[in-house]
């Protein structure tokens, strides 16, 4: 994921493809195949005794290399350049005492089984080295060329490469695969420049030129000069830095020179308390810049409190110049439910620093049903009691989402039955920040829901019509402008529509969650942020129920990815259920009171930090008394409350909240 600048001079070219045995296309009329049988006196490709047929290979043939051969190990001793090396067979170690020089030649060497070995330093026009895709997958080690006069030593396609002498290369070597390339040791590319375009680049040697990053991976623990992305590279996922090997766990990578700009993501594994062996380091030698680079936290084990992880050692005393996207200094963020603080000052006063903090005290959010006032109450990490402008006696809905990045959530209500349509905007001390109307003057209450629905890093606020509307779904940001609207159902249902967003399938981009509202069956669609449907939905009861479901998400087992909540509608009995994102039943679900009240529950989530996973909050339904209740996935009480005067009997809708800022 990444663009292009100007290209250095091309004089050779590696090239690693995806080929299997069978697929090379036909070889030129003037190209001969000659089979290598090893037969000979000794390992030489002069030697006609090692051929089928006994005839030595001249420039420009065909060469395959068969399973079963007598000599596996042979030589190219007369310096001869061919057109494709085929090695079918594995165990062979081919090598050559000079460089083989190819002319107006290109030379494909392809490998479709594992553990061989190519030792020829070519130098020339164009290489393909292909390594196959057999499973497991082969492994082709490559010998550097050697060349005098500057060069590309390109690598596209898929498989393993592995580097594993000195190149003295004064061109580039670059990966634009999908594949891997290993540098394993010490003077690798000492004279030229790394490029990663795609795929995967380790390096666990010593190289003294730089690395210009543009797409794919960068990993390993060794030693490159300056590292820098492309002018143009942009995105939160142009250019990955991810120190260590990824066969070897977490590590530490030296830089000379760390100038990036918002084309980079630099990757710290967190498995452990020691830099460079359970967590990952990068040791910059120079300059420090960030400009914007992105930062992903894994956290691997739960850290103290306190405790702190150098991820960037910078060794001079120069500061650090810029910050992470998003992150300033001082910045508290969250990974995986792990809380941190960003210091660039950190170590010896010029260093990245992150520390463990305790996370937020959660809150739940709740708003009355109908027959309420637009009261809207926070319980939990913070207190919080303030009524919506408007009037009236249709209640409210809520949702909270972080909005502006700040790590703290923002609330936000949508206006119930009576009055025109509004959507408010609440900091979360409960002070009003903005409105804007969804529907106009439709009267007939407005489901709110808070997501990333097109991938962009900023939540937009989802809204739906309550009944007697048109089942209008509409995605606005934060200042009321409309990005989406789509019709969630057949236009002629009037019962409403009830909306909730969560990364469904773990890419990182929030669905829009649908459930019909009273007098539908409970119906349960998603879809994306444009409004395209994933598939045609799925019933969360019994599809012959009228009065609809409630639903919300929440990442109920830890991964990462987030699970649907239903809540049987009005006339229904309190049953709470939950479903991964393609409709399938995670179980059969709770009655969250008891069986024999049948108003109905509505459903949210807030998180549970100390589980590592999100938990359930429920409301009861109309006519119950406002009974608010937490529980965990499996169903298991944690908390009940009363949100209101236990006389009201109008329902109550809920949200979980972050409202409190890391400390």
């Amino acid at each position: 994921m990444g663009l292009r600048t100007a290209r250095y001079l091309a004089v050779l070219s590696l090239v690693v493809g995806v080929s299997v045995a069978g697929s090379l296309g036909p070889a030129a009329a003037d190209v001969a195949t000659k089979t290598w049988t090893g037969a000979g006196s000794d390992n030489k490709w002069s030697n006609p005794q090692n051929w089928q047929g006994g005839v030595a290979p001249a420039a420009h043939d065909r060469l395959v290399f068969p399973p079963g051969a007598a000599q596996p190990s042979s030589v190219d001793d007369n310096d001869l350049g061919f057109t494709e090396i085929v090695l079918t067979g594995s165990g062979y170690n081919l090598s050559s005492p000079p460089e083989v020089s190819l002319t107006n030649t290109t030379l494909t060497v392809t490998s479709t089984s594992s553990g061989n070995t190519v030792s020829i330093p070519f130098r020339g026009t164009q290489i393909s080295v292909t390594a196959g895709t057999s499973t497991p997958q082969p492994q082709l080690t490559l010998a550097p060329p050697s060349t005098s006069n500057g060069g590309s030593n390109r690598f596209t396609g898929s498989g393993d490469v592995v580097i594993n002498g000195p190149i003295n290369d004064n061109g580039t070597l670059v990966q634009a695969g999908t594949g891997t390339i290993r540098i394993v040791s010490d003077g690798s590319n000492s004279q030229g420049v790394l490029e990663v375009d795609s795929g995967q680049l380790i390096v666990n040697g010593n190289n003294q030129e730089g690395v210009n990053g543009y797409g794919g991976v960068l990993s390993g623990k060794g030693h490159i000069g300056r590292l820098g992305t492309g002018a143009n590279v942009t995105g939160p996922a142009a250019f990955l830095l991810a120190p260590g090997d990824p066969g070897d766990g977490p590590g530490s990578m030296t830089i000379d020179g760390l100038l990036t700009d918002a084309g980079l993501v630099l990757e710290a594994q967190l498995d452990g308390p020691q830099a460079g062996t359970s967590y990952d380091q990068v040791n910059v030698i120079g300059a420090t810049k960030l400009n914007g680079a992105f930062l992903d936290v894994v956290p691997g084990f739960q850290p103290t409190i306190g405790q702190q992880f150098t991820i960037i050692n910078n060794d001079g005393s120069d500061a650090v110049e810029g910050t992470f996207d998003g992150l300033p200094q001082g910045a508290a963020f969250a990974a995986n439910g792990t809380f941190f603080r960003v210091n660039y000052q950190g170590g010896d006063g010029n260093d990245v620093v992150l520390t463990a903090i305790n996370p937020p005290p959660p809150s739940v959010l709740t708003a009355p049903g109908s027959g309420g006032g637009p009261n809207v109450r926070s319980f939990g990490g913070r207190s919080l009691s303030f009524s919506a402008p408007g009037g009236g006696t249709g209640g409210a809905y809520v949702t909270a989402g972080d909005l502006d990045g700040d790590g703290v959530d923002e609330i936000v209500v949508g206006t119930g039955a009576g009055v025109p349509s509004q959507v408010y905007i609440y900091s979360a001390d409960g002070s009003l920040r903005g409105n804007f109307a969804p529907y106009g003057a439709f009267a007939g209450g407005v489901s709110v829901a808070i997501g990333d629905v097109n991938g962009d890093g900023t939540p937009e606020i989802i809204t739906g019509p309550g009944p007697g509307g048109a089942p209008t779904v509409t995605v606005f940001n934060q200042v009321g402008g409309r990005s989406a609207n789509f019709f969630a159902y057949d236009t002629r249902f009037l019962g409403g529509v009830n909306v909730a967003a969560g990364d469904l399938n773990g890419d990182g981009v929030d669905e829009i969650i649908v459930g019909a509202g009273s007098g539908g069956g409970p119906h349960v669609r998603i879809f994306n942020g444009d409004g395209t449907p994933q598939g045609l939905g799925f019933f969360a009861y019994d599809p012959r129920f009228a009065g609809g479901v409630s639903v919300a998400t929440g990442d109920l087992n830890g991964d990462g990815v987030s699970e649907v909540i239903t809540g049987a509608g009005a006339g229904g009995g309190p049953h709470v259920r939950t479903f991964a994102g393609n409709g399938t039943p995670l179980g059969g679900g709770f009655f969250a009171y008891s069986d024999r009240f049948f108003g109905g529950v509505t459903v949210g989530s807030f998180p549970d930090f100390g589980r590592g996973h999100d938990d359930l909050v429920t409301g009861v339904g109309p006519g119950g008394g406002p009974n608010v209740k937490g529980f965990l996935p499996d169903g298991t009480p944690v908390f009940s409350i009363f949100a209101y005067d236990a006389g009201f009997t109008g329902g109550v809708r809920v949200a979980g909240a972050l409202l409190n800022a890391p400390q």
